[in-house]
């Protein structure tokens, strides 16, 4: 049986990216919410005229989708594991064709999954906090703020793949290239 081991330079994007922006990322969002949750009740005015913070708990998922059942906070617990352990194997895998863009994406898509998976799982519900004037009904937190983030960097890191355009493909407006 053939074993497949990281190769040097795999493992230095690991601790010099992944690692830091994964554990910043986490830190700085229990962080915040632990601090919206001082005083809840009353909310603090982070940008006027539009951005206020006050806890608000969150049962089910995004803008509450799911809040009405009681298991849905494992359930939900659950599946950002699984999509985490999914997203390390797509890593691992083709790890050899990720560049910095992709392991600094993918590390903060995990971080925001971490974040608020750690909520689902020590509370039974995720702590949103940040509310926006614009559309009061939705409440966020920083781990969705990375979540999407880095799902939107990591599709345009794979999309693009650090590839510069192509140049001329030589099509003369209907004869075949020889």
């Amino acid at each position: 049986m053939a074993t497949c081991a990281a190769s040097p330079a795999t493992r230095q994007r690991f601790l010099g990216i992944v690692l830091p922006v994964l554990l910043l990322g986490v830190l700085t969002d229990q962080a915040s919410k632990s601090w919206a949750s001082l005083r809840a009740a009353e909310p603090r005015i982070l940008v006027p005229g539009y951005l206020a913070a006050y806890s608000v708990p969150n049962a089910g998922s995004l803008l509450g989708l799911g809040r009405d059942h009681a298991q849905t906070s494992t359930v939900f617990a659950l599946l950002g594991i699984a999509c985490a352990i999914l997203l390390v194997r797509i890593a691992y895998a083709d790890r050899d064709g990720w560049r910095r863009a992709d392991w600094l994406a993918g590390a903060l898509l995990l971080a925001g999954i971490f974040g608020n998976t750690v909520d689902r799982l020590a509370l039974g519900h995720v702590r949103d906090f940040l509310v926006t004037w614009a559309i009061p009904t939705f409440a966020f937190n920083v781990a969705d703020l990375l979540v999407i983030v880095g799902g939107a960097s990591l599709l345009m890191a794979r999309s693009c793949g650090g590839r510069r355009p192509r140049p001329d493909l030589g099509f003369t407006g209907g004869a075949a290239a020889g």
